[in-house]
């Protein structure tokens, strides 16, 4: 039997281990994106209808949505090639049939290495042992595996299927390597030489961690700061693509099954685990199984002082990469961190705090970030927590002041460590928000990207970014990129809707913003969102309905009487008059006003009625003060009929911003 090597352009792929290298450097891509470039390059020159590569992509037929699916995998692998789909050098799209591989591929048949023969290795035992630590009373056994018992075989084969490059593979990839230079330098007799010896990159592996099991609530807290934590630092490892960690917390909220779970976000692995606290100790209990079939691979317990979390984590990442990857040489410490007890405790808890993202939580975790990095001064990670949470702080607050400070913080953390991709992400948005300036901005959250490009926060600010610049197809093209790496997390669905409505994509907008709303029923901002999108696409009826039920779940008769009284005023006059209730309302200082202020900008429903005088004078008091929201002037529904104002014009002067190229395709049904 033979597999195959692909060459074409400067590229060349190894359909058996699934490696893509551009100029001899290895690029990493998803199994899934892997089997696409697969499908296309055996076809290529054909077309591989939407259908078929359903099948091959899914052949069990279980997935959410095919469609969307697709959409992304191509998305992504264009990303890879550098391709474009409107110039395209690789992948051409042949609207609602297919795709066809363009570019010219040269393929070179490979004997498979597989139907060697392999001699076997006698059992014997493995030994692991925990390394050395200050606290006497620190025990961090882990389990004797015997390679002859069954879960180390189960490991072998899970080995195998992520890392299928033998030494055997490695000879011939060179023979292949050296075959695809001759052909396309020379175009001559193709004549062997005596291959070199090619160290492979193994696969990817993507992988998920599960959000622990814990018996109280405090070891609820600590165990997912911990969890996350682990995340960011298991990421570091090379091969292993760590995903879906927002996901995973809502999937396993609802019991589904480890297989569900590991399908519908496509993960190689599961690191499942259990975590306690009694008084200063914790115990710790990890298993990794295999996602397709939830299959044991190997199991992990750690105990110890809950000061020294740090070396359990550092010893967590160790022992899941040696699994992985028997030879494995010693992984470094998590880069930007701190060896320091009492430092990472503070950490943790800072770290919890902040995900609650209240005022109070917020400036809580700043103390304790502050204290860490008091602890330890070259605690890069800490700093690094420090400009997140005055950047959330600026979200609740006064913007201006908490944004300077969280651009303080992410500079501090640079200097520290310049690949933390959280600092460069948090110098990204406030470039974009409070500096108004995109070309900042985007490089620092393209360098985000480039340093965790599983991240899809980072993705997802990106996309917003793109958005403003009017670059819709590359923005929605980051929202896929996010979805990918967080398939179910209600938070890529708000961006998403954003997204969508600032580029006039209103169904796909109106869409996610229903399926935001089946993710997060008991979110009245979720039905905040659901009710803007569409009213932006012209459905007033819907959107009234949307904003009472807002008003419903947070019990607020004021913003119910008047969404009441506005339904009735569009029924008799039209949206100008419900627009005018809106307005009035402003005027009045009413209660609806205060509790939902982003529903009452007075600059949006002047432009909505057609009193540009007056909206043009709010607008240029929102400048004045430098609100972050004028990033968005550009692309908001709500100024299409400012759009031919020379006044408009000179303020999207002020703020850096340019209408988009597709100003022209808007809709006029969409304004009074």
């Amino acid at each position: 039997m033979e597999t195959d090597l692909f060459a074409f352009s400067v590229f060349t792929f190894d359909s058996a281990s699934g490696e893509l290298k551009r100029r001899g450097s290895c690029l990493r891509m998803p199994p899934q994106t892997t089997l696409l470039l697969t499908i296309l390059l055996e076809r290529a020159g054909t077309v591989v209808t939407r259908e078929e590569l359903r099948q091959r992509l899914w052949p069990d037929g279980q997935f959410l949505d095919h469609e969307h699916a697709i959409n992304r995998a191509v998305n992504y692998l264009r990303m890879v090639l550098r391709d474009s789909s409107k110039n395209p050098q690789f992948i051409e799209t042949l609207p609602k049939r297919g795709y066809r591989f363009v570019a010219e591929v040269t393929r070179v048949p490979v004997a498979n290495p597989s139907l060697q023969t392999v001699p076997e290795v006698p059992a014997q035992k493995v030994e692991i042992s925990a390394p050395s630590f200050s606290n006497s009373q620190m025990l961090v056994p882990v389990e004797v595996i015997d390679p002859g018992e069954p879960a180390t075989l189960l490991a072998r084969t899970l080995f195998r299927s992520f890392h299928r490059v033998t030494q055997r593979q490695r000879l011939l990839a060179g023979f292949a390597v050296l075959a695809v230079c001759t052909v396309l330098l020379t175009g001559v007799i193709l004549i062997l030489t005596k291959p070199k010896k090619v160290s492979a990159q193994p696969a990817t592996v993507s992988m998920g961690i599960v959000p622990f099991d814990t018996p109280d609530n405090r070891s609820a807290q600590l165990g997912e700061s911990f969890r996350m934590d682990l995340t960011d630092t298991l990421s570091q490892l090379p091969s292993v693509q760590l995903r879906a960690s927002h996901s995973l917390s809502s999937m396993k909220e609802n019991n589904a099954s480890l297989r569900e779970i590991a399908r519908t976000l496509h993960l190689d692995a599961l690191l499942l685990g259990k975590f306690s606290i009694d008084g200063d100790r914790c115990i710790l209990q990890l298993e990794l199984v295999r996602g397709q079939d939830a299959v044991h691979i190997a199991s992990f317990r750690y105990a110890g002082a809950l000061s020294e979390l740090a070396m359990i984590r550092d010893k967590v990442q160790r022992d899941v990469f040696a699994s992985l990857q028997p030879s494995v040489n010693s992984i470094q410490a998590e880069a930007g961190s701190t060896q320091d007890p009492l430092a990472y405790s503070a950490y943790l808890q800072a770290r919890d705090l902040a995900s609650r993202r209240t005022v109070a939580s917020l400036n809580s975790a700043l103390a304790h970030y502050i204290g860490a990095a008091e602890r330890d001064s070259n605690f890069a990670r800490a700093y690094a927590g420090m400009a997140s949470a005055y950047m959330s702080l600026g979200s609740l607050t006064d913007p201006v002041e908490h944004l300077r400070e969280a651009q303080l913080f992410a500079r501090k953390a640079l200097q520290l460590d310049p690949r933390l991709a959280e600092a460069h992400a948090v110098l990204g948005f406030v470039a974009m928000r409070q500096d108004w300036n995109t070309s900042v901005g985007e490089n620092e959250l393209r360098l985000a990207v480039e340093l965790e490009p599983n991240e899809a926060t980072y993705h997802a600010w990106l996309a917003e970014l793109l958005a403003d610049e009017g670059h819709f197809e590359n923005a929605l093209h980051e929202v896929d990129i996010a979805h990918t790496d967080d398939p179910v997390w209600p938070q890529i669905d708000a961006i998403e809707v954003f997204v969508a409505g600032a580029a006039r994509q209103n169904v796909r907008a109106v869409d996610t913003a229903r399926r935001y709303v089946s993710l997060q029923p008991n979110s009245s901002f979720a039905h905040d969102q659901l009710g803007w999108i569409l009213f932006d696409a012209g459905h007033y009826v819907d959107a009234i309905h949307e904003w009472r039920t807002m008003a419903t779940m947070e019990k607020d008769p004021t913003r119910i009487d008047l969404e009441d009284r506005g339904l009735a005023a569009y029924r008799r006059r039209g949206v100008a008059a419900y627009a005018a209730l809106k307005l009035d309302a402003i005027a009045s200082h009413s209660d609806a006003v205060s509790s939902h202020p982003n529903d009452f900008i007075p600059e949006e429903w002047y432009a909505y009625v057609g009193d540009r005088d007056h909206a043009i004078a709010a607008l240029e008091q929102t400048i004045d003060r430098h609100d972050p929201s004028a990033i968005d002037i550009a692309v908001n529904p709500m100024f299409d009929n400012l759009h031919d104002d020379p006044r408009f014009q000179a303020l999207l002067n002020r703020v850096g911003v340019e209408l988009p190229d597709s100003a022209h395709l808007l809709h006029a049904s969409l304004h009074p």
